[in-house]
């Protein structure tokens, strides 16, 4: 019994271990000059949810699990428009022109 508590900690663990790094990737993703690079993971977070929406059983299951496993996908796509919109702001060309007006 304290085996497996043990081992469900550890899988929790190691969960959330990977979703953080998931997160830091996706934030140096979108910080990088080429704009598509933030679009990966939320594209393969998005593909993996359709994954599940077809194993689904019937119409209420798929409609569940598509809106769990796009939590991920929403929470990249935040994470890509924060980025870029920040990126934007700060680049130094629109800083020129800004000081020129």
């Amino acid at each position: 019994m304290a085996f497996a508590t043990g081992l469900i900690w550890f899988v929790l663990l190691g969960a959330v271990i990977v979703g953080v790094l998931l997160i830091v990737l996706q934030v140096f993703l979108s910080r990088a000059e080429n704009r598509w690079l933030g679009i990966i993971l939320p594209v393969l977070s998005f593909l993996f949810s359709l994954v599940f929406v077809v194993q689904a059983s019937d119409g209420g299951a798929a409609v569940k699990s598509f809106l769990v496993c796009n939590v991920s996908t929403v929470l990249y796509l935040l994470i890509y428009f924060l980025m870029r919109r920040k990126k934007r702001r700060n680049d130094p060309m629109d800083q020129m022109k800004i000081r020129d007006l």
